[in-house]
């Protein structure tokens, strides 16, 4: 029945299946926001993903892999499709070669950066992409962060004209809803103890499209499928922001793992079905490790300001503009989770070395990490050379190397040889700010995050490096074993499915 039913959509839509013959094979990747390896275990504990241990049984795998820093979609996503995330330092940077701020989520500004970077590959060549940041060359479908703006779900519906797919899956749209009313009902709450209206309408426009919209989107992935796309990708955001906002570990965000878990089966099942046979991966982009929001909204604001310890500059946080304010004293914050990028409106185009910032602003290093909720700031202190300063000693990189480590830059954590080489890659990235601010760990072990997140990434501790993949795919799973670095991993995903080389 199921089937008849995604014929005749064929048929009412006018959609014509892939051009790509179909002795060629598949490949389906599905990427699961947010969940990390040890979260993602936990869940099959719980009995929240029975076809994830269905999958197990019949001879899949799960591992985790390291993604390293900056522990983002935008970063993650890009290494997968064009073997290539150099210069992504978060979800939102300001690019100095394109002189704007860029964002994973708006479509006009990844559009420039997706055009103008240096690429490998392009993995969805002739395929799918759906919710995912960057469109890597997806020509039969193509509903990525370049066209869709998740922000902005009326928009998104006038592309997805294909909502009679709800109710094929009762069961599904029932726990669908379910969400959508928790969600709903927590984002009233919120608001009203805030006392935002603002805030109410934000919350409830983004609880109906991550949840509405990511079912929706499952619907168009068997669509895709059953056009016998020869690659398909795609992203369900759910945990990752219920986990943002109520916890790593929270009965909701376990709800949301169950009903990924059905997107999953579905989409598998499809695929048995179709002419043309599949590998099917599923993987995550990065962890989430616990937090704490700063305990005022404007404290980052204040902690910066007291720093700069000169009342000419306008201290100013923001997700990204288009072009940024003429103000000429405009000291940028741009949260990302765990990290938080600085930029001076003075110095887009060429940022500020060591000296010359301290030499303007003096001691600013030292103001900063006298705050408990920073733990760490990463520096230029020359055009090849940085230097991440902690409260206790700090590490030196040069040209992507780990120079030299002066002190205990981190007191006792657990951050490993691999962790500091991650590290030394990320300070090299031009797009970084003139300065980089990492949340500090409180007296519980929990992380500071710059947004209002109980759990978090975009930095270098705990889970948020490791997330985790689930496949069958031999040649893949003997490389993990071998090396579970996120570039190597990715390589040999794109090697087995035979995406070209560009």
């Amino acid at each position: 029945m199921r089937k008849v039913l995604l014929s005749l959509l064929l048929r009412v839509f006018h959609l014509h299946k892939s051009s790509v013959p179909i002795e060629k094979k598949g490949l389906i990747v599905i990427l699961v926001d947010g969940l990390s390896y040890d979260i993602f275990k936990r869940s099959l504990e719980k009995k929240q993903g029975s076809f994830f241990s269905k999958l197990i049984k019949k001879g899949y795998s799960v591992y985790p892999y390291f993604c390293g820093v900056p522990a983002s979609t935008a970063a993650t996503e890009a290494e997968l499709f064009f073997g290539a995330s150099e210069n992504i330092p978060g979800f939102t940077w300001y690019d100095r070669s394109l002189s704007q701020f860029v964002r994973g989520n708006r479509g006009k500004s990844i559009v420039g950066f997706e055009h103008d970077m240096k690429k490998k590959a392009n993995l969805l060549k002739s395929g799918s992409c759906i919710l995912g940041i960057y469109s890597a060359g997806a020509t039969q479908c193509d509903l990525s962060g370049t066209e869709l703006n998740l922000k902005s779900p009326m928009k998104a519906f006038r592309k997805l004209h294909y909502l009679l797919f709800i109710f094929l899956n009762p069961v599904r749209l029932l726990l669908t809803c379910y969400l959508i009313v928790i969600s709903m009902s927590m984002s009233v709450y919120i608001s009203s103890k805030e006392r935002s209206k603002k805030k109410l309408i934000t919350l409830l426009k983004s609880a109906f499209s991550r949840i509405f919209l990511g079912n929706i989107a499952s619907y168009i992935a068997e669509l895709e499928i059953a056009r016998e796309t020869p690659v398909l990708f795609i992203d369900y955001v759910l945990y990752d922001e219920f986990a943002h906002e109520y916890g790593v570990d929270d009965k909701i965000s376990y709800s949301s793992i169950r009903l990924i878990d059905w997107y999953c089966e579905s989409l598998y099942k499809t695929a048995k079905k179709s002419k043309r046979k599949y590998d099917f991966i599923i993987l995550s982009d990065h962890g989430q490790t616990q937090s704490r929001p700063l305990d005022k909204s404007s404290r980052l604001e204040n902690i910066v300001q007291n720093a700069l310890n000169d009342p000419s500059y306008h201290v100013l946080r923001t997700f990204g503009f288009s072009s940024p304010p003429q103000k000429s004293k405009n000291v940028f914050l741009v949260p990302a989770g765990s990290s938080v990028q600085v930029y001076f409106s003075e110095t887009l185009k060429k940022p500020y070395l060591l000296g010359g910032l301290e030499e303007t602003f003096p001691h600013i290093i030292d103001r900063l990490l006298k705050n408990p909720e920073i733990g760490w700031v990463l520096v230029r202190q020359g055009n090849d050379k940085q230097l991440l300063m902690g409260k206790k000693g700090s590490v030196e990189f040069t040209n992507g190397r780990v120079l030299k480590t002066t002190g205990s830059p981190f007191v006792g954590l657990p951050v490993d040889k691999r962790a500091l080489m991650s590290l030394a890659r990320y300070a090299s990235f031009e797009n970084n700010g003139d300065l980089v601010l990492f949340g500090n760990i409180d007296d519980d072990g929990k992380l500071y995050a710059f947004e209002e997140h109980k759990g978090t990434h975009g930095g270098f501790y705990g889970d948020m490096t490791k997330p985790f993949i689930l496949t069958d795919n031999k040649s893949v799973i003997h490389q993990i074993k071998r090396d579970d670095d996120m570039r190597v991993v990715f390589e040999s995903i794109r090697s087995s499915y035979g995406a070209d080389k560009l």
